[in-house]
């Protein structure tokens, strides 16, 4: 199920703040009251979550209930100033009171008010009482089966004591059918309307009308099929669930294990398990190396391609030893080795060539110093990466400081700086355990 969108829930505490305010200093004294006991600020700025959701439920709940209290409390003002004229009207001699012509369904006068676009009328009837019916000339709503009735409520086929109790009778069906599309994230279809001299079999919709319509039912549709897969699905591990507890009744209902890893998603905008992001950065591996190889006939090495492989290699072998296949990872790498031998071997070649020009004042390998400094770099990288995580939450964040550890790591134990080499092993440590818990699911 899909969390509630941030934006639509801060609106609708906006919209309902607005309706609130609109009853004057006591409306606002109950806002400021209830913003006190549930600051909306608090609530919104939570992770999303079940507990932030609970509590935006429990404010817009709230915030309902105070507009209904308002509105009949206005209502009730209204009713009583209301009675008090008619009572008054009714003590007036016969003669001096107005006369007005009937309709064959009693009502006296009409009038009309608009709301969000849908057009109401309100008829008063020749016993005093008002009816009102939202109409069709507005807003012409295709109404969902679940929403609240807009035309056809239960709630207008009644008679009311004014007319401002039978506005705001209107007024609340239809706010009431809108916030339940809005809080669902559905936009309501509607009709087009026709032109009299085009005729009744002929709409005036264009091209791109008539795509948009196909557009969204086949949204529809999609999202009826999801709905039923979902069902079906859950159905099938409730079976599941079921039929394990008769073969094994010590083991509890309520646990379903999982395959290991399961799940898990290593990079951000990807769905796919680990070994399919294995067999990715395997295909990666083999078309840089490809590159490499193409860039060394036309005599312009590309060495960025070569250090593509060699990373695609090293992201391969952490994903096939999350997934569990150790004698997988072994195999790549030794070929992440054969790469790595390779780009050393460029180094040195390149070292040693410019050495013989004096780019370079001597001629030895890099020493401890320059490991030492290298370890140091990837150890910055990996916590960099780390802090980005912790932000972020981000997969590839995870496995890059899981990646830059065990460089720096290597490096240390090539300088001989033991302090770094156990910080470097102590913090790959706890990222691979990080691994594991996303992997179990």
């Amino acid at each position: 199920m899909s969390r509630p969108n941030t934006d639509k829930v801060k609106n609708l505490i906006k919209a309902l703040a607005h309706e609130i305010s609109k009853h004057g200093e006591e409306g606002k004294a109950e806002l400021r009251q209830l913003f006190e006991v549930r600051p909306p600020q608090t609530i919104l700025s939570l992770s999303p979550g079940p507990t932030r959701d609970a509590l935006a439920a429990e404010l817009i709940g709230d915030m309902r209930a105070i507009a209904r209290e308002l509105a009949e409390a206005k209502a009730a003002r209204i009713h009583s100033a209301i009675d008090k004229r008619e009572r008054a009207e009714s003590k007036k001699p016969a003669a001096t009171r107005k006369k007005v012509k009937k309709d064959p369904k009693g009502i006296i006068s009409r009038t009309t008010g608009k709301v969000d676009g849908f057009i109401f009328e309100v008829g008063e009837l020749d016993s005093g009482d008002y009816i009102v019916k939202v109409t069709r000339k507005g807003r012409r709503v295709i109404e969902d089966e679940k929403a609240p009735k807009i035309y056809d409520n239960q709630a207008l086929q009644r008679t009311f004591r004014n007319k401002d109790e039978a506005e705001i009778a209107a007024r609340r069906v239809v706010n009431a059918a809108m916030i339940w599309y809005d809080e669902r994230g559905i936009t309501p279809r509607e009709k087009t309307r026709r032109s009299k001299s085009a005729g009744r079999g002929v709409y005036r919709r264009s091209a791109s009308d008539r795509a948009d319509i196909s557009r969204e039912e086949s949204e529809a549709a999609r999202i009826q099929r999801k709905k039923k897969q979902a069902q079906e699905r859950k159905k099938r591990l409730l079976e599941e669930k079921v039929s394990g507890r008769k073969a094994n009744p010590d083991r509890s209902l309520g646990y379903i294990p999982r395959k290991n890893p399961g799940v898990f998603s290593s990079f951000k905008h990807s769905e796919a398990s680990a070994e399919s992001q294995a067999k990715k950065s395997l295909a990666q591996s083999k078309k840089y190396k490809a590159k490499w190889e193409e860039s060394l006939k036309s005599d312009r090495p590309d060495f960025r391609s070569l250090m593509r492989a060699y990373d695609s290699l090293e992201n391969a072998r952490a994903n096939l030893f999350l997934a569990g296949e150790e004698k997988e990872a072994e195999a790549v790498g030794e070929i992440r080795v054969g790469v790595r031998d390779s780009i050393i071997g460029i180094f040195n070649t390149c070292y040693k060539h410019l050495s013989k020009r004096g780019t370079f004042s001597t001629k030895e390998n890099p020493g401890k110093e320059a490991h030492h400094k290298l370890g140091d770099d990837l150890l910055n990288k990996a916590d960099a990466a780390m802090d980005k995580y912790s932000s972020t939450l981000s997969d590839a964040c995870l496995l890059d400081a899981y990646k830059y550890y065990e460089m720096a790591a290597r490096e240390y134990k090539y300088s001989g700086h033991k302090t770094g080499l156990n910080k470097a092993k102590a913090s790959a440590k706890v990222v691979r355990e990080e691994l594991k818990k996303k992997t179990r699911g």
